[in-house]
């Protein structure tokens, strides 16, 4: 029987593998390919890799080469499999249909799933953790954490309605129920944004970075390395990329300020002086915008430190943050969380972690494509009324 070389890429996140299915086909594959003539692996997999999902590859790791009969025809294949670093939100491109991420409960479910991964490559992930087995579920004995990133999710403009308010101060007031918030805000947007409840319950700010829990303490988790600022300061100035700075009670702007319209009415902003010692210190996030904001960044991707997260909202704006926070993490922080089903809901990049992690997860929106296979996550669009009725379901008493 004639055999056939492939190259796989594994991309995983928050312990779950990225699987594509064709259009005209109901199998999930790896993504990746057959090599073009002349072409390394490494080029074969930038090549599919950006053609299937519209993603750069950053690096690759050899996992393994497994052989296994074809699920399209009647040939072996032999497929050499890396674990791969990638840049950028995965999306459906070209042939691909639809992707999906996964972990080993859909391969229980009976998940349609070509032969190598099924049986070769997820369940040895599943064995060294990289992806977990079963999403969390729901726990009928314990109340509910329902935690809301707030733009694009509960907010439209920057602005919460009436009766999405009444509906976060139901759950605040439920005996039985805790109510958080989960943004890429800094401390006083979140206020701005949710006026009195900003200080009556927990506040995850900068995607993780800054937690200001019931009693009003504020914790600063993380920040950017004075090193990591100049360089990637350098990298859009020299890109003409405008961006502020945020060091969470002040910020600082440069390039177009008229780009940041939310910004503008703040009284906290300072004029960047670079000649200030202190200007690179303290900064605990960056945000810079700019057309085309992913493929500009993607050479500052590869050239900067493993300690910034990228976290991309739609096509033109990005934040840059220490990698070692996030929402999910930042929320672990605040105590007694364990005593809770997480109830969350998001629509960006940097909520995807959060999602993941909770036993009842809504992505609210267009954007992360694909979560929503995942078996403790769901779709809703934007909408005030849908949102609405799934807190009426899990408060008790609500009506």
């Amino acid at each position: 029987m004639k055999t056939i070389k492939k190259y796989a890429a594994v991309i995983c996140r928050a312990r779950q593998i990225l699987l594509v299915r064709k259009k005209g086909t109901a199998m999930f594959i790896s993504p990746g390919g057959k090599p073009e003539a002349g072409e390394t692996k490494e080029e074969c997999l930038e090549r599919e890799l950006n053609e299937e999902l519209d993603v750069s590859l950053v690096s690759a790791e050899y996992f393994g080469t497994f052989t296994r009969k074809s699920a399209f025809e009647e040939t072996l294949v032999e497929i050499d499999v890396d674990i791969v670093k990638i840049f950028g939100q995965p999306k459906p491109c070209s042939e691909i249909e639809e992707i999906a991420w996964i972990d080993g409960e859909h391969l229980a479910n009976g998940m349609a799933v070509g032969s190598i991964f099924a049986i070769d490559v997820i369940p040895s992930l599943i064995r060294g953790g990289v992806v977990r087995q079963s999403a969390k579920k729901i726990n009928k004995a314990l109340p509910n954490m329902l935690v809301f990133d707030i733009d694009g999710t509960i907010a439209d403009g920057g602005v919460v309605s009436d009766p999405m308010k009444t509906a976060l101060h139901k759950i605040k007031q439920d005996p039985s129920a805790r109510l958080a918030f989960a943004t890429s805000r800094a401390p006083r947007g979140a206020r701005k944004a949710l006026g009195d409840l900003s200080h009556e319950v927990p506040v995850i700010c900068c995607n993780g970075s800054i937690i200001s829990d019931e009693t009003h303490q504020q914790t600063l988790v993380s920040g950017l390395s004075p090193q990591d600022v100049n360089i990637i300061v350098q990298f859009l100035e020299e890109n003409d990329v405008s961006y502020f700075l945020e060091y969470g009670n002040k910020f600082a702007m440069h390039g177009d300020e008229s780009l940041f319209p939310e910004m503008l009415d703040y009284e906290d902003k300072l004029t960047l002086d670079k000649e200030c010692s202190w200007w690179d210190q303290g900064v605990i996030k960056i945000s810079c915008r700019s057309e085309n904001i992913q493929r500009k960044l993607m050479p500052l991707y590869k050239d900067i430190s493993d300690g910034v997260a990228f976290n991309f909202h739609g096509d033109d704006t990005a934040e840059l943050n220490c990698y070692f926070t996030d929402k999910y993490q930042a929320l672990s922080v605040i105590s007694g969380i364990e005593n809770y089903n997480l109830i969350c809901f998001g629509n960006d990049d940097n909520d995807f972690t959060l999602l993941s992690n909770s036993s009842d997860g809504y992505v609210i929106g267009d954007e992360l494509v694909g979560l929503e296979s995942s078996m403790n996550v769901s779709r809703l669009k934007r909408s005030d009324d849908l949102i609405i009725n799934v807190i009426s379901q899990r408060l008790s008493g609500y009506k």
